[in-house]
């Protein structure tokens, strides 16, 4: 409020009333800021104590997410869902912050039939030494893993090591080896990949090998002849000049004779080699499903193969598909392909003798790419990693017996033969299949789609469409697989339990959403019944419903 000035026209009493208010407002405003000095204090003090409390609470987040705290709670929280257990809370968020950026490719590869390599720092193999392969693997541990050694080589100068992978409920086992010729150096190389993958909980695992990493037990020795792979140059050969592939009992008096180091020498006897002996100590040790020889063939490049595969009776269809899976880009594919059993190999023995499905599978370095480059490796990882995936879904336990192949659906079409209507579900009439199981069981579809749009921003949409009425439905809300481009392929593949003596009903179903022009150019649908308890997960069956 405003006071009045004292005038000179005011008589004495007048001034007087006027000065005496004015020091009574004076008074009443020094007790007014003494008491907003002492309310500035309380203040303050109070922001200081927030201050202190907020350092003190910053300080336990520290403790928690930067330092690993040891309260009951923050060591929970650095556990994930399964089991794995972080240092520090910080390094599981992330973790998880490094998978949540590689879920869309994860996503989008997830609807790929095959798995395509992508490993960036590789080096040549021909220039590794054992030790440098067995380093991939050193120092992980996984609660699934066993990495050691089933003895001495005969030179006794190396251990021959024999590395274990076993989930707790896994419904098959692959026995896998590599380098038993010591020159061929890129099956090693896969397999120690291949365990590196699996053990490190940091490495984010391909959608692809999932069902690998959850449901197969891995049996591998990386390098059957650690004495080869260590010569310099390497050599084919053991210490004692012998060809371990020659060295089993499977037609070894018919093989051809010749002397230590020589081009066919055979051994002395069927495993006279302590390296063929564990072979077979591991083959006739464990209930084994698969068993894989990985090998790289020398003069691939000079004598121009796309693929050098070998099997038997039991793996020959997968193997073909590896094969249509390998040439699908070449125009006028070269290569080995045999199901004949003629030799003393490894697989030969373990196929023929012991009853194994088994497979002979040949790397080939520098038949596309430059030897040793990063192109070259993947391209030969994707041979041998789809092989060990084809080989591990079509294989079941059941007496190391195959599942029994019902049919293999290929259609090729003139350009322009086949147009679809856009925006509307197409039946591919040439996909209709139906047939009725004889007994409990499932079935394993495998397959592909390969269209040609005119707009490249069209999408190109699908599903495999497998019922059996009285039992085991698809829901109407299931979702089409999607993909894109001006000549887009579109994997399809299912895992369905089936009931004995009903039809099952079998079709593939297209739709192009979008303007552009879409002709269909080709399918190719593998179909394959298993008697015996269904391996799917209930996730692969969560678009279905039970009657």
């Amino acid at each position: 409020m405003a006071y009045e000035h004292i005038n000179t026209t005011d008589s004495l009493n007048t001034g007087r009333v006027k000065l005496n208010k004015a020091i009574d407002a004076a008074s009443n405003a020094e007790v007014i800021s003494q008491k907003s000095d002492a309310t500035s204090v309380r203040a303050e003090q109070k922001a200081d104590a927030a201050v202190t409390h907020a350092n003190s609470v910053q300080e336990q987040f520290n403790q928690v997410v930067i330092e690993g705290d040891s309260s009951v709670e923050a060591a929970q929280a650095r556990v994930r869902a399964d089991g794995y257990s972080f240092t520090t809370l910080q390094e599981r968020l992330n973790n998880s912050d490094a998978q949540l950026a590689e879920s869309e490719k994860d996503l989008n590869q997830s609807k790929s039939y095959f798995w395509t390599s992508n490993f960036k720092n590789v080096q040549d193999p021909f220039l590794y030494t054992p030790d440098v392969f067995y380093q991939l693997v050193e120092g992980l541990t996984h609660p699934y893993a066993t990495l050691g050694s089933i003895g001495k080589d005969q030179s006794e100068q190396y251990n021959v090591r024999f590395w274990k992978y076993e989930p707790k409920n896994y419904e098959k086992t692959i026995f896998m080896i590599g380098g038993i010729h010591g020159g061929e150096t890129y099956g090693s190389y896969f397999i120690s990949n291949l365990f590196k993958m699996l053990l490190d909980d940091k490495v984010l695992v391909p959608p692809q090998f999932h069902y690998l990493k959850e449901k197969v037990r891995i049996l591998a020795m990386p390098i059957a002849n650690p004495w080869g792979m260590s010569q310099n140059p390497k050599t084919r050969y053991n210490s004692r000049g012998v060809d371990l592939n020659r060295n089993f009992d499977w037609k070894w008096a018919q093989q051809p004779d010749d002397v230590p180091f020589g081009l066919k020498f055979k051994g002395e006897s069927p495993f006279s080699e302590k390296e063929s002996q564990y072979i077979k100590q591991i083959l006739t040790t464990y209930n084994i499903d698969i068993f894989m020889d990985l090998h790289n063939h020398i003069n691939a490049a000079n004598e121009g193969y796309d693929y050098v595969l070998y099997g038997d009776t039991n793996t020959e269809k997968i193997l073909l598909e590896l094969k249509n899976y390998m040439i699908r880009n070449i125009t006028n594919p070269n290569g080995l392909f045999s199901i004949t059993q003629n030799d003393a190999s490894s697989n030969n023995y373990a196929s023929a003798v012991l009853n194994i499905p088994s497979v002979n599978i040949e790397g080939l370095p520098g038949n596309h790419y430059p030897r040793g480059s990063v192109d070259d490796i993947n391209h030969n990882f994707d041979t041998f990693g789809n092989a060990t995936r084809l080989l591990a879904g079509y294989l079941t336990r059941k007496n190391n017996k195959p599942g029994f192949y019902i049919k293999q659906l290929r259609k090729s079409y003139a350009d322009g033969a086949l147009t679809l209507s856009n925006n509307k579900n197409t039946d591919l009439s040439d996909s209709v299949f139906s047939f009725t199981p004889a007994s409990d069981g499932y079935i394993t579809l495998n397959g592909y789609v390969v269209a040609k749009q005119s707009v490249a921003g069209d999408f190109f949409a699908g599903r495999l469409v497998a019922e059996q009425p009285g039992y085991i439905m698809q829901m109407s809300t299931i979702a089409n697989v999607y993909t894109n481009g001006t000549n887009p392929i579109l994997p399809l593949n299912t895992v369905l339990p089936v009931k004995a003596n009903l039809p099952v009903n079998l079709k593939i179903l297209v739709v192009n959403e979008g303007t552009g022009n879409c002709t269909i150019k080709r399918f190719s649908l593998t179909m394959l019944f298993n008697e015996g308890t269904n391996l799917s997960s209930t996730d692969e069956l969560e678009d279905y419903y039970y009657v």
